[in-house]
């Protein structure tokens, strides 16, 4: 079923969002260019990674102004336009404290949010500090060109080019995303959006998620990552900068962890964002799913590396787990898990 569409009041216009799961926390996804709640629910991949997502939190999706289900605009939004527009959003949804994930065009628009409104938390996926640089200028612009023929799966999810059935829903995306004078609008936003001034002042818990070889480069992330105060990085493999597109369980299982921490659950109480309830604290029972499979794997033998490859992970991620692992089952390695049923 698709969550229902309501409306929140913004300054210029009607804001449409949708929400998703229970929590806590609340996570506010801020969207990159153009977006569709109802017309993106009836893509598998999307779909899939909002359900996995929503079983980790209360989700709030929204369409900015000139996009998908909201007002129109008449020119391009200030960033200070931007975030006025989620914060109404951030009220009408009831979430006084949100954790705000941003990607794409959402990632400066979350930073400059998380100076001036209480927020828990901040997940930066597929971003960066700054403008698209002009070496992407011939890229967007030929895009924009293009607008509804579908060529934006070529820029943000390449993983899937060949495929003429992600083409044909991906021009139907782009037609109800945005009209072409809309979308102008919108990258016109975009090279105003420009948070490098104000990461000095980032004081809040961050993640910052990036795919090694995707449109945005990696330096980006880890300029981005190093100029926040305790902010971590992970870095997945892949091409897509579409957070669904590709293999996405990664990026999921990242969030997930990042959620249990800056949203433990209180003493005595399962944590709301956890999918299967309370867990004991240590045991075998104790594992999440993340962690049997990478239990499961290093049992049969597998190495770090091939774990990564294998369940899409980052490296670092796989030894996280592992450690993670050994605590609960109250182990020294992997040798000792041979013995161990499924993992």
């Amino acid at each position: 079923m698709i969550p229902q569409t309501r409306y929140a009041d913004g300054p210029c216009g009607a804001l449409a969002y949708q929400v998703l799961g229970d929590g806590p926390p609340d996570l506010v996804m801020v969207p990159g260019w153009t977006s569709h709640l109802e017309l993106q629910w009836q893509m598998a991949t999307y779909r899939t990674f909002m359900r996995k997502l929503a079983r980790y939190c209360r989700l709030v999706r929204y369409d900015k102004l000139g996009t998908g289900l909201s007002d129109p605009t008449p020119g391009a939004p200030t960033t200070d336009e931007r975030v006025a527009d989620l914060h109404a959003v951030v009220q009408a949804a009831g979430s006084p404290s949100p954790v705000v994930m941003g990607f794409s065009e959402g990632g400066p628009l979350s930073i400059r949010y998380a100076l001036n409104h209480p927020v828990r938390a901040l997940i930066l996926y597929g971003t960066a500090m700054r403008p698209p640089p002009p070496e992407h200028a011939g890229v967007l612009e030929e895009l924009l060109n293009h607008w509804g023929e579908g060529r934006s799966l070529d820029v943000f999810a390449p993983s899937s080019a060949a495929d003429p059935v992600a083409r044909d829903a991906t021009a139907a995306m782009e037609r109800a995303g945005a009209s072409p004078a809309m979308i102008r609008h919108v990258m016109a936003a975009v090279s105003l959006a420009d948070a490098g001034p104000a990461l000095a002042s980032l004081t809040v818990p961050t993640l910052v998620v990036h795919r090694s070889d995707e449109l945005i480069p990696l330096a980006e992330a880890e300029a981005l990552a190093g100029s926040i105060t305790g902010a971590r990085l992970v870095v997945l493999p892949g091409v897509d900068h579409h957070p669904w597109a590709g293999h996405h369980d990664g990026i999921i299982e990242a969030i997930a962890a990042f959620l249990e921490q800056v949203s433990p659950p209180a003493a005595g109480e399962s944590g709301g964002h956890r999918p299967t309830g309370h867990r004991p604290r240590t045991g075998p029972n104790a594992l999440t799913e993340a962690e049997r499979r990478v239990a499961a794997q290093a049992a049969a033998g597998s190495s770090n590396p091939q774990i990564a490859r294998d369940l899409h992970m980052a490296r670092t991620t796989v030894e996280t787990h592992l450690k993670r692992v050994y605590l609960k089952l109250g182990i020294d390695g992997r040798h000792q898990l041979s013995g161990l049923d499924g993992g």
